[in-house]
């Protein structure tokens, strides 16, 4: 799918118009030379247009971009290694393992945040 403008893409996320703004501000999305939005950036708008609906606006959302950026950086060094062999089977072996490091990141995230939330609730 080709880049969006910002009003195709703040329509299709359920983002205003502002709203997409500050999460471009803020670093959560970006966008290319022309202004344009990747469609791949969908679900992280979408993501950010539903927390939006419960009070919580994209400058709270940094701490998620933060978290991010620091995971992303840990599964570098561990995968950065297997991409220096260049070869087309080492970049097989290293999208793998990335593959395997986001799904076991993910779920380590959701189980800490349903721990703590769960915690929330006892008396």
């Amino acid at each position: 799918m080709p880049p969006l403008t910002p009003d195709q893409f703040a329509r299709a996320a359920g983002l205003e118009p502002d709203q997409l703004a500050d999460c471009v501000q803020f670093g959560l999305l970006a966008t290319d030379a022309d202004g344009r939005h990747p469609a791949a950036d969908l679900p992280v708008a979408r993501a950010a247009a539903g927390l939006a609906r419960h009070g919580i606006e994209p400058r709270h959302l940094r701490v998620y971009r933060t978290g991010v950026e620091r995971e992303a950086g840990l599964v570098e060094q561990l995968v950065a290694p297997v991409l220096r062999a260049r070869s087309e089977e080492a970049r097989t072996r290293a999208t793998e393992k990335l593959r395997e490091l986001a799904t076991l990141s993910a779920q380590l995230h959701t189980a800490l945040l349903e721990a703590r939330l769960r915690d929330l609730l006892r008396p």
